[in-house]
């Protein structure tokens, strides 16, 4: 089961593509829908621009425009963590600086990597599609909370696009080393097994 399907108006502005999502699905006797009240989204790297589907569920979303207007990724959340991890360290409250993060003010590009499909599990392919947004948007560090166990460590496309991310493009990765075990799979891979990668 996909979920929801939503109609999208894509159009170019004349300086970046734009799009309109249809969330309510409300046509008139004519078969019509007024998009008149919805404001014309453009990625949310340009912008920061978001939406709500709706008062009841409070999902918040973004978008992604690709392929010259032919392909529109709407972007959701999995969970909170990432939000509460950009907290720590990005909180910048200039009025109370007791709340401030390790970093006040640093900016933030978040990289979803995990499919809503298969529970927020991370994929291959949004783990490759990660890296290439880290390059695109010249990050410096990355900070990564996903991982599993793994038999063959320093091994497997993923980890030699990190490697390559740090060795040739002097971005530090940080990523979590793991909430299981004892045992064998007490820490986790790529932030434990990956010899570029920082495990905590």
């Amino acid at each position: 089961y996909p979920g929801r399907v939503f109609d999208v108006v894509v159009f170019n502005d004349g300086e970046r593509w734009r799009c309109v999502v249809d969330t309510e699905g409300v046509a008139d006797a004519d078969g019509l829908v007024d998009l008149t009240g919805k404001k014309p989204m453009a990625d949310y790297r340009h912008e920061q621009h978001y939406e709500t589907f709706s008062a009841v569920d409070l999902m918040n979303y973004s978008v992604n425009i690709y392929d010259d207007g032919n392909l529109v990724s709407i972007v959701t959340t999995c969970g909170s963590h990432g939000t509460h991890v950009a907290g720590i360290v990005a909180t910048h409250l200039p009025e109370e600086p007791e709340m401030n993060g390790v970093a006040p003010g640093a900016q933030i590009v978040s990289v979803k990597i995990g499919d809503m499909r298969l529970g927020s599990m991370e994929t291959n392919t949004g783990m490759v599609r990660a890296i290439a947004a880290i390059l695109d948007n010249k990050c410096d560090l990355v900070n990564m909370s996903y991982g599993e166990p793994t038999t063959t460590p320093n091994s497997g496309r993923f980890p030699e696009l990190c490697a390559e991310l740090v060795r040739n493009h002097n971005v530090i990765f940080v990523s979590s080393a793991g909430n299981a075990g004892p045992a064998l799979t007490t820490v986790g891979a790529p932030g434990s097994t990956t010899g570029e990668l920082i495990g905590v």
